[in-house]
């Protein structure tokens, strides 16, 4: 139920009911004290009191889907990094606009948004190239969250008197598994580390082993990475300060961002040898840029292989890191993995390597621990090696009671 309860002691509650905006975007509240014995009979005066202050507001906005949809964007959008911003109006403007932009607000009903949800788990639901491919579990439930998400403000503030998403049994909802990203094996990683050991160094491989080598040690994300200028690289200190992040929006132009969230604003650190691999490949692009007759404005640390029409740098192509991977891949018989499968490896290795866990979230850049947790894997060898030691353990506690 929409609305608020304050206990304010000796069986006195105030309630609180939203009634929207004021013009400063200001939320708006209607406030009523209570006495009551127990909180269950505070509800349903809030129950009552919320019908009691809405109804008439209501009336007033009764208002299509749409148009409630372009006012939650104006209170809403400018919350949201640009990413999530692209993400968002995308599936609006996809799918869920055409199916209920047309409707009354107060119209919509857990019955239609069931069926919305139905209509995306079915073949060539996919408006990609991958026609003959089904939604994802977790796309599908990406569209019921802001389904939800949208409704929940639209009752918040008033419009409507209920959410009907609330109405939908935990049962009938689509549950999504987090994507695991493949890992390397010790062996895998090992041979194809000694492989990168191997290759001509050219100014193209020495750029892709040092970004396999920064994910793999620091974890970064692909655009923290990618969007690394010089000045943020400290050779003295082997550091890296992660303030920024080249964001990749489809339809939009590449361009430099805040992180992902407050947490990615972090220093991450390196070894001495990934210290090499930054000397040399620095060389190697001042050589290139020069050779080029190029500048290099904002001191990318990666660029790509071509220059603009100014003869400057440019970011570096988001694609190419993984062209390149799974090139390396079919080529030497490894096992697939995408970009951020690195970024698991980093999580995984450096848990298995006696890093505590809350160093490990903090070298990832998350809020909650809980989704470092996703990110850790199950290394075989490492268990069982991590199995000999509990029972050497165990042995040593016989072999003492049977001396006693």
């Amino acid at each position: 139920m929409p609305g608020s309860i304050r206990y304010r002691g000796n069986n006195k509650w105030e309630l609180r009911v939203s009634v929207g905006y004021d013009d400063n975007h200001k939320q708006k509240r209607v406030t009523k004290v209570i006495y009551a014995a127990k909180k269950k009979e505070a509800d349903k005066a809030l129950a009552s009191f919320y019908l009691q202050v809405t109804g008439k507001i209501i009336e007033k906005q009764d208002i299509k889907f749409s148009e409630f949809v372009d006012c939650w964007k104006q209170k809403h959008e400018s919350r949201l990094g640009i990413i999530t911003q692209a993400s968002q109006n995308q599936m609006l403007e996809n799918r869920i606009l055409p199916a209920f932009g047309h409707i009354k607000l107060n119209k919509i009903t857990p019955d239609m948004i069931l069926r919305f949800i139905l209509e995306l788990t079915k073949d060539g639901a996919r408006m990609d190239d991958r026609h003959q491919a089904r939604l994802s579990n977790t796309t599908i439930q990406k569209y019921f969250k802001l389904m939800n998400q949208i409704l929940h403000k639209a009752c918040e503030w008033g419009y409507i008197l209920r959410n009907p998403c609330d109405a939908i049994p935990a049962d009938m909802r689509i549950k999504s598994k987090p994507n695991h990203f493949p890992i390397w094996r010790q062996e895998d990683l090992s041979r194809f580390l000694t492989i990168l050991s191997s290759l001509d160094e050219t100014y193209s491989n020495m750029k892709n082993i040092l970004m396999f080598y920064v994910s793999l040690i620091t974890g970064a994300r692909k655009g923290e990475f990618m969007g690394l200028t010089w000045d943020r690289v400290d050779l003295t200190h082997n550091e890296l300060a992660i303030t920024q992040s080249l964001k990749f929006i489809k339809g939009l132009p590449v361009r430099l961002d805040t992180p992902k969230t407050d947490s990615s604003v972090r220093t991450l650190y390196f070894d001495d040898f990934t210290r090499d691999l930054f000397i040399k490949y620095k060389k190697m692009q001042d050589n290139w840029l020069k050779e080029m007759k190029a500048t290099n404005p904002l001191h990318l640390v990666f660029v790509a292989h071509a220059l603009d029409d100014n003869g400057q740098a440019r970011f570096v192509n988001g694609n190419s890191f993984f062209l390149w991977l799974k090139r390396m891949c079919i080529k030497h018989h490894l096992p697939r993995i995408a970009v951020h499968s690195i970024r698991h490896m980093a999580a995984t290795y450096a848990l298995s390597s006696g890093i505590p866990l809350n160093m490990v979230q903090a070298m990832m850049g998350h809020t909650s621990i809980t989704t470092t947790a996703i990110y850790l894997h199950d290394i075989p060898d490492v268990r069982k090696n991590e199995c000999k030691k509990l029972a050497n353990r165990i042995q040593q506690l016989r072999d003492k009671d049977s001396s006693n």
